[in-house]
């Protein structure tokens, strides 16, 4: 027996438009988006258990009670144009899934417990789905589709709101010296999400090539949260994603990042490229290894910061880094490339 149709899961990503963002990516979040809503994804394929069903995409704008959400945290000048994505649970096994409920001991659960808990893990696990698809689509737009919060329910029981799925590469929007691709490649949703199920790491499993590893570490980033200050965490996720990509050896990394990432961008200008790359490497050089003067998550630096925020470099830095490996991965990915293999060799005259 299923549950009936109109008892379902929700997970509602809020989806903002940038004031400052070019226009081809406000067009390339438009089209994902409108190829996304009515799509169903079997939810089988993003986890282990065979009883989930499938899920629905919706794409509708804001209700009157969303938007009083959104004013509380909207800042006019910079978001507009909300829409949210919907993501509904469709045809889970709700008997075979409260059957699962146990105690440590292996007893059944009392139903009211049973079905609380399977209400839970059903929001749960359209979250998991939701923002999994969000960090995806989120590289070939250049995180112009990235969500500012999430609402998690089951029926009309609002479980909690999570700070959604974002990615450090939005500074970048603010940064002159970097030029977003005015055409994005276009891409579908469903074909990139069934990609995605065929890729180990990504939702099922430990990642195994390079193009696996390089993305199940940028995903990792994407559940940036502005207000937090663990912004170092950020850069590194970004970090081993482009040296998961690009290196073969833990000897001469940025010697090799430097040869082997240009080659992936398409007609990037590789000397502004590798200007970039140099500037944001050795910021991370001087961070992680210790030269960088900062101060404690307890101090008042507000004095001290015309002297330059060591969190505003790890910000500037983090996206200038996410935005070249976002430039190699956006290929790779709408080309449904697998694996990525360097062929060098030394010629000698």
């Amino acid at each position: 027996m299923t549950i009936a149709k109109e008892q379902r899961a929700t997970a509602v990503a809020f989806v903002p438009g940038h004031t400052f963002e070019p226009e081809g990516l406000r067009v390339a979040r438009s089209k994902a988006l409108e190829r996304l809503d009515g799509l169903r994804t079997d939810m089988c394929k993003t986890s282990e258990n065979p009883l989930f069903g499938s899920c629905e995409w919706r794409v509708r704008s804001p209700s009157i009670a969303e938007k009083e959400s959104i004013a509380e945290i909207e800042d006019r000048l910079v978001f507009r144009d909300w829409k949210c994505l919907e993501l509904s649970s469709v045809d889970f096994e709700y008997d075979n899934l409260i059957s699962q409920c146990t105690t440590h001991n292996g007893d059944p659960l009392p139903i009211d417990e049973a079905e609380s808990m399977v209400r839970h893990v059903l929001a749960a696990e359209i979250v998991k789905v939701l923002d999994g698809a969000i960090s995806l689509f989120s590289i070939p737009t250049f995180s112009s589709i990235y969500s500012s919060f999430t609402v998690r329910k089951f029926e009309d029981d609002e479980f909690y709101r999570s700070s959604g799925c974002r990615s450090s590469l939005s500074f970048t929007k603010y940064d002159k010296s970097i030029e977003f691709p005015e055409y994005l490649p276009d891409f579908n949703p469903a074909q990139l999400l069934d990609w995605s199920f065929e890729r180990s790491g990504i939702w099922i499993g430990r990642s195994g090539t390079n193009i696996e590893r390089s993305l199940s570490y940028f995903m990792r980033s994407f559940t940036y949260n502005l207000h937090s200050s663990n912004r170092f965490e950020t850069l590194l996720w970004v970090v081993a994603g482009i040296e998961a990509l690009c290196c073969d050896s833990t000897k001469g990394q940025l010697y090799q990042i430097r040869k082997r990432l240009p080659t992936l961008v398409g007609n990037y200008d590789s000397e502004k490229f590798l200007s970039m790359l140099s500037k944001a490497y050795d910021f991370r050089s001087r961070l992680f290894h210790g030269q960088v003067n900062v101060y404690s998550p307890y101090s008042d630096a507000i004095d001290d910061r015309s002297k330059g925020d060591f969190e505003d470099g790890i910000d500037i830095n983090a996206g200038l880094l996410a935005f070249l490996l976002n430039c190699a991965l956006s290929d790779l990915m709408t080309q449904g490339a697998s694996e990525v293999l360097f062929n060098e060799s030394i010629i000698v005259s």
